[in-house]
């Protein structure tokens, strides 16, 4: 396990993934994620600096590549704090910035009450919308696709979001079933980095 995390840091994660297909990226993902399903049962590994830091870059190595290959002009990840959503990995996302949302407020807020898929068209004509992150961030929403992420136990705890498909359309049925294809892995990868953060904290800078 450390040797593989060892190899991983002599070439950036963030690198090796962007050049993989999807099939590639799938191969990785799994390979990861098992190794942290590893973690949840041998909290040893919590010790593990070279493990902690390869999770932590390559999850949000892992979301960005996910909104790459669903053809997403973003993908983010928010997670569940109390009764509110912190938005914790996106694209242009400032390392100073704290975006906060209630939960059952907006699209994701809504997805982590319900536990429901969201697949909308047109955010600004949803009421569910809450623009407050796009006045945040001056990016545009059009398109969502937002799918909640669950634990061990099958509580939501995160919630991953698409926005605004590269060609215009909508996020199809297609979309949303690849998408969901990839929540189990990214939930097991950073459900564990957050078990590490809980026990050894260490902020995504540091790693």
């Amino acid at each position: 396990m450390q040797m593989l995390a060892e190899n991983r840091q002599k070439q950036p994660i963030e690198d090796l993934v962007e050049n993989l297909d999807e099939t590639g990226f799938s191969g990785l993902l799994q390979e990861i994620t098992e190794e942290s399903q590893n973690f949840l049962t041998a909290t040893v590994l919590a010790n593990d600096v070279a493990f902690k830091g390869m999770l932590a870059k390559g999850l949000t190595a892992f979301t960005l590549k996910l909104g790459q290959l669903l053809n997403a002009e973003r993908c983010s990840l928010f997670l569940v704090e109390g009764n509110t959503l912190l938005l914790k990995i996106a694209e242009d996302l400032a390392e100073d910035s704290e975006i906060r949302i209630p939960i059952g407020s907006g699209i994701a807020g809504s997805v982590a009450q319900t536990g429901q898929n969201i697949n909308i068209a047109d955010a600004y004509a949803d009421d569910r919308f809450n623009p407050e992150v796009d006045r945040q961030t001056g990016f545009r929403t059009r398109s969502i696709l937002s799918l909640p992420i669950k634990n061990q136990q099958g509580v939501v705890f995160a919630v991953a979001q698409l926005l605004n498909r590269k060609d215009g359309q909508p996020f199809d049925l297609d979309d949303e079933t690849r998408f969901a294809g990839f929540m189990g892995s990214i939930g097991v990868i950073f459900e564990t980095l957050e078990g590490l953060a809980v026990d050894h904290p260490t902020s995504f800078e540091e790693t």
